[in-house]
């Protein structure tokens, strides 16, 4: 292969082709982390209005969420193997203290939930949800490409039917397989760029060069060093070529 110009469907040069890239790879990123993002902040409201949040409280609001806090506790107060209770700790931090509440019920005369509160914390998946949540809204916006809202009807149905957290959390590991610098040329492209003489970048992309005043805008492209020489050609081809903080191929700088 001489160039990347040989792969059929890969439109470096065409702006409409990246919007295309964002719609069909970094929406469905931004709908899916939006999702469990607006499902947690769903039951923290509940949580909220509640009060205390004992579990009594909570299920009074949304009997439905007495699965998620419950979900796969064992009797000695560890979580099985499959537990739908230790996945929504881990996934979006809100959980009950699963011994304290097997402690409590083998307590003759005492109802566990009406003394054990729903607890809140941060998790590693949580910010990698918000992260990449804030990335895909702000790549969606340099494109002018306009995310869809989640309706309460997804909500909802999760609700409904706990098994769609798994398979939520499944579709964004996947999309990130399918947006990842391996599997995605337009991906790959804003990693090769990023530091790289201008003459390697028009060998590699030699469209670049024929429409570099509307890409490097575009693409958030800039010139990151360049030679204090009188030759030009020599000073063109070695000039150091960059991404913008915040552009396009470097949206996730701050």
């Amino acid at each position: 292969m001489q160039s990347y110009d040989e792969i059929q469907g890969f439109e470096y040069w065409n702006t409409e082709a990246w919007k295309q890239f964002v719609e069909n790879y970094i929406l469905p990123l931004h709908h899916l982390t939006s999702t469990l993002l607006k499902l947690r902040n769903f039951i923290l409201k509940i949580i909220e209005k509640s009060g205390r949040a004992t579990l009594s409280e909570v299920v009074r609001e949304r009997g439905e969420l007495l699965q998620f806090m419950l979900g796969g506790i064992k009797e000695d107060g560890e979580y099985k193997e499959n537990s739908l209770a230790k996945l929504v700790r881990l996934t979006l931090g809100i959980y009950v203290n699963p011994k304290q509440w097997v402690t409590l019920e083998m307590e003759e005369g005492l109802r566990a939930s009406d003394y054990v509160d729903v607890k809140i914390e941060n998790t590693q998946f949580l910010e990698f949800l918000n992260k990449l949540n804030e990335i895909s809204l702000r790549i969606a916006k340099l494109v002018g490409v306009e995310p869809k809202e989640v309706l309460e009807s997804e909500i909802e149905e999760m609700l409904q039917k706990p098994e769609k957290l798994l398979e939520t959390i499944k579709a964004i590991y996947v999309e990130c397989l399918n947006v990842s610098a391996n599997h995605n040329y337009y991906t790959f492209f804003t990693l090769s760029t990023k530091t790289l003489p201008f003459r390697y970048m028009i060998t590699a992309y030699p469209k670049l060069k024929a429409n570099l005043n509307q890409l490097k805008e575009f693409l958030g492209l800039k010139k990151i060093f360049e030679l204090n020489i009188a030759e030009e050609k020599v000073k063109e081809d070695y000039t150091i070529w960059g991404h913008l903080e915040n552009g396009l191929c470097d949206p996730s700088t701050n």
